[in-house]
């Protein structure tokens, strides 16, 4: 019944307006712009064709074979540069000419133009997307910083990772498109958990329904039933809604990643050896528990403050200290060796404590509680 009390007509049409609002300003661009621009999507293409050919390793002889589909595409794009008569009047017949031509000559101008207009311009995507690769794979190990470390923690991993040849064999950007889809979908969950679960006690106490409830020793276990219903509603909708993404993200093609371990396909040093499908399931992990502790604290709040002003106003701090500094440091950076290993599970752990000691004390203080 408490749970059913959340979901009013109002509270259910505000929620449907919120999140296409928020879908469309914090998530939908990354889901439909994976990979973002060019020449970044043909890149993924190549190694996604690569990942299913080489798998998460790529060696010296890997690479030769893709240098072969490299040489092909360049190849074909001086062959129409030999043929075509506005890079003829340009002079212009390699691709060494066409990337070095004089940028005031009227002619080579006019050729440049008239190939960002057809689909020839699209080998140009190609092969740029090609030498990304082999750039990537020639400076395989520049993730590790040399002599600059934050910590000596970070300089016996990476010393770790130097000794077992854990190179970075491919780019970043499907990294980066979880990591940034994930803490908007936490957004999101959070600011349906504040709007859900402000009133649960809130709305009692303006009806002046509280006394009745106080009256009778079964009355008071409402407090206890209350928090017992918010949780299993911050569940229910943090589970509601991580599904629904997570059945959108699927659609960006990145489960042969799923086996690869982190640091074969990202820039950013990470504390422990894990894959990138045991990365999302860590997160996913950390998603549940950022939104239970601030579906505890919304609950708090709403059983402490005296009018939907104060609640709005104490909601509004909460969510910002969420979105600009708990997501970002216990999500965003989970693993990674930019902060010492114990500071994000200390941030959980703190947190948990936090959420369990005030729920502890606001029980007790229910228990003696005069209502006059």
């Amino acid at each position: 019944m408490e749970i059913k009390k959340c979901f009013t007509w109002p509270i259910i049409g505000l929620l449907i307006v919120m999140n296409v609002l928020l879908y469309s300003l914090l998530v939908e661009f990354h889901l439909d712009n994976f990979p973002n621009g060019r020449p970044s999507s043909e890149r993924f293409e190549i190694e996604l064709d690569m990942v299913e050919k080489y798998g998460e390793v790529i060696d010296d002889g890997e690479i030769a074979e893709v240098q072969r589909e490299y040489g092909k595409i360049v190849e074909k794009f001086e062959a129409i540069l030999k043929v075509h008569p506005l890079s003829q009047a340009a002079g212009v017949e390699t691709i060494e000419q066409y990337r070095e031509g004089e940028r005031d000559d009227e002619a080579f101008n006019k050729m440049r133009q008239a190939f960002w207009e057809t689909d020839d311009f699209d080998l140009m995507w190609w092969i740029q997307a090609y030498e990304g690769v082999f750039e990537n794979y020639r400076y395989k190990d520049r993730i590790f910083y040399g002599e600059y470390y934050r910590s000596a923690q970070e300089k016996e991993r990476i010393d770790e990772l130097l000794e077992n040849e854990s190179y970075q064999y491919y780019g970043s950007s499907v990294v980066e498109n979880f990591i940034t889809i994930a803490e908007n979908v936490t957004i999101i969950i959070l600011f349906n958990l504040m709007i859900l679960l402000s009133p649960l006690f809130l709305r009692d106490r303006v009806n002046q329904m509280v006394p009745l409830q106080y009256s009778s020793k079964h009355g008071r276990k409402i407090f206890a039933t209350k928090w017992w219903a918010g949780l299993a509603l911050t569940l229910f909708v943090t589970t509601f809604l991580i599904a629904a993404y997570g059945l959108l993200y699927m659609g960006n093609g990145t489960s042969p990643f799923f086996f690869m371990q982190l640091y074969h396909m990202d820039n950013i040093n990470y504390w422990y050896d894990v894959t990138f499908g045991q990365y999302i399931i860590s997160v996913v992990i950390g998603m549940y528990l950022i939104s239970a502790i601030f579906g505890m604290l919304v609950i708090a709040c709403s059983s402490l403050s005296g009018n939907y002003l104060i609640q709005m106003a104490t909601q509004i701090v909460l969510i910002g200290l969420f979105i600009w500094l708990v997501i970002p440091m216990a999500l965003g950076r989970l693993f990674q060796t930019y902060h010492l290993p114990w500071i994000v599970p200390g941030i959980y752990v703190g947190l948990i404590t936090l959420v369990l000691l005030l729920f502890y004390r606001l029980l007790r203080r229910e228990r003696v509680r005069e209502i006059t």
